[in-house]
């Protein structure tokens, strides 16, 4: 059952090949579990000798360091919650569903964000790759900037590629479905509301230079006072949907 931790290995994922791979955490799909995903530290390559503080530090203390961004999550998420969880603004984030003990180590389970059905919503990225962010997929977007801001969740990796449109009960939305957190020894994000706020806008701001890089049919521009994006110029007609299928 999710929410509560298996110590008899009944959860096998080493049988079953990776979704996808960072540097630290693989992600798994399980056929008993449709609704969620996976998450599992597989560790990273450590070379002490690189002069990195890094590296050292995982070389002195590997288990310790290589769930720093598992815990960090967690952290984020529980913040959050406690802060604002009598909040209107439904969670910018996929929810966690608690912990797993897996035949390769142990799994967290996260909320999985589908296009409705059992498929995988597209990223932000996919979405601008296609020239799908016109007017429709920018209001969809301006709502989870919002919920980010109004959630003040501590994120410290929000990206085109860890943002994904899907449908939760019905509704269309973007959500983050990695990067919670802030990994950094001197935990700032975590001290000072201000501070973080400030950082979501800096990451915000880049993901708008991202979307201009990329999607070629309009120019989006982030607007500072009202923390909204704009479309500056637009050569396509609008779509209904925001990847445009």
């Amino acid at each position: 059952m999710i929410g509560t931790l298996q110590m008899n290995h009944e959860l096998i994922l080493g049988s079953i090949d990776a979704v996808a791979q960072g540097s630290e955490r693989a992600v798994y799909f399980h056929p008993d579990h449709p609704d969620v995903v996976f998450k599992v530290v597989v560790g990273k390559d450590i070379d002490p000798r690189s002069g990195k503080l890094e590296h050292i530090a995982l070389w002195v203390s590997p288990k310790y360091l290589m769930m720093r961004r598992s815990r960090k999550e967690l952290q984020s998420y529980v913040l959050s919650k406690f802060a604002h969880h009598q909040s209107d603004c439904i969670f910018p984030a996929a929810e966690m569903r608690g912990f797993y003990e897996s035949d390769i180590g142990l799994a967290v389970a996260f909320e999985r964000i589908t296009d409705g059905s059992n498929a995988l919503g597209p990223t932000l990225g996919q979405i601008a790759e296609t020239g799908g962010l016109t007017s429709n997929g920018i209001k969809l977007l301006n709502e989870f900037v919002k919920r980010i801001l109004d959630w003040n969740l501590i994120a410290s990796d929000l990206n085109l590629s860890n943002i994904v449109f899907g449908r939760r009960g019905g509704v269309e939305q973007f959500v983050l479905i990695d990067g919670m957190g802030a990994p950094h020894l001197i935990p700032l994000r975590y001290w000072s509301r201000r501070f973080n706020r400030r950082e979501l806008i800096a990451n915000i701001k880049r993901i708008e230079r991202r979307i201009n890089g990329i999607q070629k049919n309009c120019v989006v521009k982030f607007n500072d006072d009202q923390h909204i994006f704009e479309i500056l110029s637009d050569n396509t007609t609008d779509k209904t949907q925001p990847d445009g299928q």
